[in-house]
């Protein structure tokens, strides 16, 4: 995996332009082989960065500054209070933005999902995984029996992982000089007029309540149809 993913090659300072090339040439370049297709489904290694912090870097780009010949990208791997650095080149000096990235995430549940799908092919989009192994290093996926859930489930679910990933991030200081993206999935939800303004009530409800430690905050779905900000 090395030759495929270092840390040099994901953390090279780009124009918007030249970052999106890249990044679209780095996907044709690991779909090639078995070996980096499950690297990157299972986050092994560097591709844990390319997958959670880099991709959605790449959405949150696509969505501001894709026309913008004047803004350079550059993530930041490594032990940093940060995880990307955006320079609008217009200006002198440069203005900079940090760029602090996290997931709305369910956690081990979530590694189990994609784990399953890795090995088997398949696996549900929502309820428990449970993982065991044999002697033999085999796999063996139990799922909860699937119930359906209504429209409003889905979405308080889904705002449940946003709040936490939100809490997560308001416990720890940062600068004014740094926005805040939640990547959160909607696949199941947020497909609607009416359900993204309950998203949008309810991050501008949590910022009332807790007061504003960054200079935005963008909610992205996975997909990229969805950005709310604050």
């Amino acid at each position: 995996m090395d030759k495929f993913v270092t840390k040099d090659d994901l953390g090279k300072e780009r124009s918007v332009d030249d970052f999106l090339d890249w990044l679209d040439n780095k996907r044709t370049e690991l779909a090639k082989s078995e070996k980096t297709v499950e690297a990157v489904r299972l986050r092994s290694g560097l591709c844990k960065e390319l997958v959670e912090e880099i991709l959605p870097l790449e959405i949150h780009v696509q969505k501001l500054y894709k026309e913008n010949k004047c803004i350079s990208v550059q993530p930041i791997i490594g032990n940093q209070p940060y995880d990307a650095v955006v320079r609008d080149k217009s200006r002198a000096p440069d203005e900079t933005t940090k760029v602090e990235i996290t997931l709305a995430h369910e956690g081990q549940n979530e590694f189990f999902r994609r784990l399953m799908l890795h090995k088997t092919g398949r696996a549900p989009a929502t309820g428990k995984i449970t993982v065991k192994v044999s002697k033999d290093g085999e796999y063996f996926f139990e799922e909860e029996l699937p119930v359906a859930k209504d429209v409003e489930q889905l979405l308080s679910e889904q705002l449940v992982l946003i709040n936490d990933a939100l809490d997560r991030k308001y416990k720890n200081d940062y600068g004014s000089d740094t926005v805040l993206i939640i990547m959160f999935e909607d696949v199941l939800s947020f497909r609607v007029a009416e359900e993204i303004e309950k998203l949008e009530e309810f991050l501008g409800s949590y910022v009332r309540r807790n007061g504003r430690k960054f200079k935005r905050i963008y909610l992205h779905s996975w997909s990229g149809n969805v950005c709310v900000t604050v």
